[in-house]
């Protein structure tokens, strides 16, 4: 990650980043990296065991279809970990590759703020409200 807090860029008027700024970012990132791995895990776990169960189940079309809305929804937790466990290893790499804080759409500095409360975001909060107006 980021050797030089004074690298990481800031918006107008915000103070630079400091060592403390920068490990909260790195400690929220690796807690993220970790209960990720842990959910993803779990939630694998949890459709292995649903799996096995519904072979129980071939004279009882209520509780197979009861495995496999469950199954669904682990499925869809498995998913949003992966896709969640991946923008953490992307913002981790950001970091090593010195682009850290730079908004993916207009490549201007995302915010120190906004990093501090959402580490994994690669958009400043106007490029991000426009997406999500477009839909």
């Amino acid at each position: 990650m980021a050797k030089d807090p004074n690298a990481l860029p800031t918006r107008k008027g915000e103070r630079a980043w400091s060592e403390k700024d920068v490990e909260s970012v790195r400690s929220a990132l690796a807690a993220d990296l970790t209960e990720l791995t842990e959910e993803m895990a779990a939630a694998e776990a949890q459709a292995a065991a649903i799996a096995a169960g519904m072979g129980d189940t071939s004279d009882d079309q209520a509780e197979a279809g009861s495995y496999m809305v469950e199954r669904e929804y682990q499925l869809g937790i498995i998913e949003n970990a992966k896709e969640q466990l991946m923008q953490v290893q992307e913002a981790m790499a950001r970091f090593d590759r010195g682009e850290y804080g730079i908004c993916d759409n207009c490549n201007q500095p995302i915010g120190k703020a906004r990093l501090l409360a959402y580490p994994r975001a690669t958009q400043c909060v106007e490029c991000k409200k426009a997406e999500e107006a477009q839909g």
